[in-house]
């Protein structure tokens, strides 16, 4: 009878938990959209527990996950060379990367380079430093983010400037809300003339159409500006599914976009082994940090994770609530990798997800001439291949490749 009872305490103890970190994160949420007329809907929120997941290590196989895998060997036409990927999105028919240099290509689906889309410069329709573009296929427009002149420009997919307009304040990523709005982040609200708000929507004629996020609760705290400085790529802002989610380094909440008015609290990063001393460039004791999230359909990545100096990739699974550490440890007990999906599918390098299109897909990338001794030495003998025609591909790309070679594109569909 004591130990029902006991139970029955604990029980009771867990839901007035629960219940008071509810409360406390609907407190949070509306002081963090004060002075905005945005709606916060009533939805389940998700809580993940990041310690936990970190600690549960497993090991995952990409036939599992996958439903397709294309491989996508990028031309060298009109000597393009793409050194490193900063962007990436598709459609049906032509892909589109946003190259590190700040340069903006278009190939079709086959890797043939078709053109490049706008110049450098500080002319009209030039941009010195674009660090995120959004797609808009059904009015076959391109949006992109210019960060050094904090204006939009807008492209029509064959590349033909159609106008630009300022941002009101110091945006870094820009996305497709709805279809038929421009959002942009601002990842700095404290900023002049923004009124401490986060987050911008226009229309495509540059006028404001509203504005969320309020951050004046955060920016008035002590240790804002040091704790919060959020470096390009630990910002989440993609259009999944014609929802938009954002998340943005150090905020414990993935947020959900409805429309130009509504956002909701998606999924909750439960992170009790947080601190800020990270970038002090210490090894901070029990200290667990968060490098960046990343959405899928079905899951979420948040990837790289820091703790105790150790490298984490953490999955979150939003269907089963579950979080595990992708794990990879001694196939056959004679090859070690870091992490990620073991690539059962066709014996390729792992993958873990950091790159995912508006449609959902997962792209990682590879420059074949480094792989050469790595695939035919190591790794093609040592798992067990699921798609032997695949592997062939795959083995032959990769004897095929050339130093000069621009990245072969790994895309996969969940």
């Amino acid at each position: 009878m004591g130990l029902r009872v006991n139970s029955l305490l604990l029980v009771f103890k867990m839901k007035k938990t629960v219940l008071f970190l509810t409360i406390t994160l609907v407190i949070i949420v509306l002081i963090f959209l004060n002075g905005n007329k945005t709606e916060v809907a009533k939805q389940p929120l998700l809580y993940f527990d990041l310690y936990s997941a970190a600690q549960n290590d497993s090991t995952f196989y990409l036939s599992d996950f996958a439903k397709s895998i294309e491989y996508v060997k990028l031309d060298v036409s009109d000597s393009v060379y793409i050194s490193d990927i900063r962007e990436i999105d598709m459609t049906d028919e032509f892909i589109f990367i946003l190259e590190k240099n700040f340069k903006l290509y278009k190939y079709d689906r086959n890797g043939n380079f078709i053109k490049r889309i706008g110049n450098n410069g500080e002319g009209p329709g030039e941009y010195i430093a674009p660090l995120s573009f959004a797609l808009f296929p059904q009015k076959e427009l391109i949006a992109v983010m210019d960060y050094t002149q904090q204006r939009i420009i807008i492209y029509s997919f064959s590349g033909k400037f159609i106008r630009q307009f300022k941002a009101l304040s110091f945006s870094s990523k820009i996305a497709n809300l709805n279809r038929k709005y421009i959002a942009t982040i601002t990842p700095f609200p404290e900023f002049a003339g923004n009124d401490n708000f986060g987050l911008t929507v226009y229309d495509f004629s540059g006028k404001t159409v509203s504005r969320m996020l309020n951050r004046g609760y955060e920016t008035s705290k002590k240790g804002f500006d040091e704790n919060t400085m959020p470096t390009e790529g630990r910002i989440f802002f993609r259009n999944i599914d014609d929802t938009l989610t954002y998340w943005e380094a150090e905020l414990d909440t993935v947020y959900k976009i409805i429309d130009k008015n509504t956002i909701i609290p998606k999924v909750a990063l439960i992170n009790n082994r947080k601190n800020n001393s990270h970038r002090a460039g210490k090894i901070i004791e029990n200290s667990l940090w968060i490098g960046k999230v990343t959405e899928t359909k079905r899951y979420f990545f948040v990837t790289p994770c820091i703790f105790n100096n150790s490298i984490k990739h953490i999955i979150l699974d939003k269907v089963t609530g579950k979080g595990y550490n992708m794990n990879i440890n001694n196939i056959n007990d004679k090859l070690e990798i870091e992490a990620g999906f073991i690539n059962n599918v066709d014996g390729g390098w792992p993958v873990c997800p950091v790159r995912v299109t508006s449609g959902g897909e997962i792209v990682s990338f590879f420059y074949g001439f480094e792989l050469k001794d790595i695939i035919n030495e190591l790794y093609l003998n040592k798992i067990d291949i699921k798609d032997s025609q695949k592997a062939l591909q795959f083995k032959t790309i990769v004897n095929n490749a050339k130093i000069d070679d621009n990245p072969v594109l790994m895309i996969i569909k969940e």
